[in-house]
């Protein structure tokens, strides 16, 4: 089973999770994936707050049996670049 995660995250709040010794959103959103899922998964995560390419070359929303998406520290209402990639993905 193929699922995307994609992590709402900036990269600066990921890494302080990191650096606390702490596991990141989407680290915790693929473990708790793994661990309820009944069928082996084929987990993808990209970061769209990160960059405009976060989607590897080739790859379409299409590829994926499931999404889940992580939550953030943004808001929606901030029509800031990272955020509108994750708009445009949605």
């Amino acid at each position: 089973v193929n699922i995307l995660i994609v992590d709402g995250n900036e990269k600066v709040s990921s890494e302080k999770y990191t650096e606390l010794g702490m596991l990141t959103q989407y680290e915790v959103y693929q473990e708790v994936l793994e661990k309820i899922s009944a069928y082996e998964l084929n987990i993808s995560i990209v970061h769209p707050t990160w960059g405009d390419d976060f989607l590897p070359p080739g790859t379409n929303l299409e590829d994926f049996d499931g999404i889940a998406w992580t939550g953030s520290v943004l808001n929606i209402y901030d029509l800031r670049p990272d955020v509108q990639r994750q708009i445009d993905l949605a």
